[in-house]
């Protein structure tokens, strides 16, 4: 969809395996070559996009590698927070797994041992006025898998306090499905996107 715009943007970015950190880097190595290449070669035009337990390696990266680098993220229906992951429990076992944690670590141990990982913990933190990307975050109201009060609204309340231009979007009656909304949901992707394709054109 967005190529055929002239835009690309890095998206293997939501297997669970993806956040363990020997998959990262000292930080965190973006697992598919694409977001590290085009930010090595278009600085100005880099953006990711995740959803899932993807989420966190886009911010990860976004902090880390690739700092000051990504100038847009689109998140869909996407963990920000791994204390929440580990707390509601039904994504619990495959995070923990990424980080080489047995599924039965208790919860209070668990998000110690990934607390320097979990991006919205590492996003509060942030001074006011650190460089961060245009980002779109798009969830449904109705998600149980990943609810949007644990993850996209404090996403989107953190990137706000730092001083990052965000949009959020919740979509009514919509549970952990943003990706069958089709048409709809491209449309707005490919829009918000199209200020990278705009800027390469100025140049």
């Amino acid at each position: 969809m967005l190529l055929d715009h002239g835009l690309e943007a890095g998206h293997r970015l939501h297997d669970d395996d993806s956040l363990h950190p020997a998959r990262q880097g000292t930080q965190n190595r973006v697992p598919d070559e694409g977001p590290a290449q085009a930010a090595a070669h278009e600085a100005d035009r880099v953006g990711l996009m995740g959803s899932g337990l993807g989420g966190a390696l886009v911010w990860n990266s976004v902090l880390g590698p690739l700092a000051g680098r990504v100038k847009a993220v689109v998140v869909m229906q996407a963990v920000a927070s791994l204390e929440a992951v580990i707390q509601e429990h039904k994504f619990k076992a495959p995070c923990l797994r990424a980080y080489g944690l047995p599924a039965d670590t208790p919860d209070e141990e668990a998000i110690a041992r990934v607390a320097p990982h979990d991006p919205l913990r590492r996003l509060r933190k942030l001074q006011p006025g650190t460089p961060l990307p245009r980002t779109a975050i798009y969830h449904g109201a109705e998600d149980a898998n990943i609810p949007p009060e644990t993850s996209a609204i404090p996403l989107a309340e953190a990137l706000r306090r730092a001083g990052g231009e965000v949009s959020l979007e919740l979509f009514p009656g919509v549970g952990h499905a943003v990706y069958a909304m089709g048409e709809p949901i491209e449309r707005r992707i490919e829009a918000f996107f199209s200020f990278l394709r705009e800027d390469r054109m100025s140049l």
